[in-house]
């Protein structure tokens, strides 16, 4: 009898314990991802390039064209290469145009009489004419040109290549009496239509800066850029994860095991900067214990974004990326059920979510989800506490036998 009462004490004392307790410890980080696309910051140095001087006046002589590149694997320049070119179209005997980069600054010069052109071209070779760049600048919404001289007003016209037939253009006047570093920008929604569907930010193949020269207006030029590049402006975050709607979710003492609960992801792009196709990893690593039942359903955003089934399933790890393009100021809200296979008492399962942003430093949002508590014993627990039951009883049988005959 009182074996009996001490295991029905156990089993109710075991019965109180049979939790779960889904409680997210919830980083919010809505996250603005650090640094810019760079196109050139002109810390790699190219020698001075000079067309001219004149042999005689231009014209009735020849126009002199010239080029030159540099290349760099350390980041500083977009696609590795830079290429400039400088055309001398009318000068007088001796005159011309120079341009460098030396000490961080891109540097041009006009002699008096002198016209032509000037032309950067970043085209992911040493070849002006490819479209090999392969660039996502849609981290942001605008170029900055950082112009540290500009000594007079000049039309500068930025070209945006997604290829040969699809491009677009903005000229920009620049003031003169520039003499310390001040900002030019060059948004990319008031760029103008070349041809075709004109070029696609998200997949840039060649970036042109030209600028003309009149001896007229623009006697003696000279002028010196500092850097150029696209500010990061993305802000991308992970707002929440649950389980059946629930940030914490309490089961019952008499739950049954296996059993699926339905977990719910919330993402949000509250930056200005469109995010492609697939530029988005969306990566839950479950716990041993948990297990992906699927399929994924997106509950509400861009139609198709997430989509069934997950881009990969291996052992723990499941992993989405979005399948179509994921605008500024959208937010993407998909499910999919996951199992509980089993709890032992005060078992902790743990979950996370790393939300990943291609290309960018620091651009993970993470969730994580603890699993204190245990549930109705498995098989497994049972014999175990049959077989402590069985060892009990037989002692207690000796014991009496034993004390019988004393």
């Amino acid at each position: 009898m009182k074996v009996s009462n001490g295991f029905a004490l156990l089993r109710k004392r075991l019965a109180r314990s049979v939790w779960i307790s889904l409680v997210p410890v919830l980083l919010l980080l809505s996250f603005q991802v650090a640094g810019a696309v760079v196109i050139d910051d002109f810390s790699t140095t190219q020698p001075l390039l000079t067309a001219g001087p004149a042999p005689g006046n231009i014209p009735p002589g020849p126009a002199i064209s010239v080029s030159s590149s540099a290349s760099s694997a350390g980041g500083d320049i977009i696609g590795g290469d830079r290429i400039m070119a400088l055309d001398l179209t009318k000068a007088n005997l001796g005159e011309g145009v120079t341009a460098r980069v030396l000490g961080g600054d891109f540097s041009n010069s006009f002699d008096t009489t002198s016209e032509g052109h000037v032309h950067l071209v970043y085209s992911g070779t040493t070849n002006p004419n490819d479209f090999a760049l392969g660039a996502n600048l849609c981290v942001g919404s605008k170029f900055v040109v950082t112009f540290a001289t500009n000594d007079h007003a000049v039309n500068y016209t930025m070209f945006v290549y997604t290829d040969a037939t699809n491009w677009s253009y903005l000229t920009k006047l620049v003031p003169a009496g520039i003499v310390s570093d001040t900002v030019v920008e060059y948004a990319f929604a008031d760029f103008i239509i070349g041809a075709g569907a004109g070029a696609d930010f998200c997949n840039v193949g060649r970036i042109h800066l030209h600028w003309d020269t009149d001896a007229d207006n623009q006697p003696a030029l000279d002028m010196s850029i500092r850097q150029i590049d696209v500010p990061n402006e993305l802000a991308f975050g992970c707002d929440y994860k649950t389980f059946d709607g629930k940030s914490s979710l309490t089961l019952s003492p008499g739950t049954v095991f296996p059993k699926v609960i339905l977990a719910e992801v919330s993402i949000s792009n509250t930056g200005i900067g469109t995010i492609p196709a697939g530029g988005v990893t969306i990566t839950d690593t479950l716990d041993v214990g948990l297990t992906y039942v699927g399929p994924t359903t997106e509950i509400s955003g861009p139609a198709g974004l997430i989509v069934d089934p997950p881009d990969s399933v291996a052992g723990q790890v499941v992993t989405w990326t979005n399948k179509v393009a994921f605008p500024p100021g959208t937010t993407v809200v998909f499910q999919y059920p996951v199992r509980i296979n089993a709890l032992a008492p005060n078992e902790t399962l743990k979950n996370a979510v790393v939300v990943e942003v291609s290309g960018l430093p620091d651009s993970n949002c993470a969730a994580r989800v603890t699993i204190p508590g245990g549930g109705v014993p498995s098989m497994n627990e049972w014999g175990m506490l049959l077989a402590v039951l069985a060892v009990s009883l037989v002692g207690i049988y000796l014991y009496r036998r034993r004390s019988a005959r004393a």
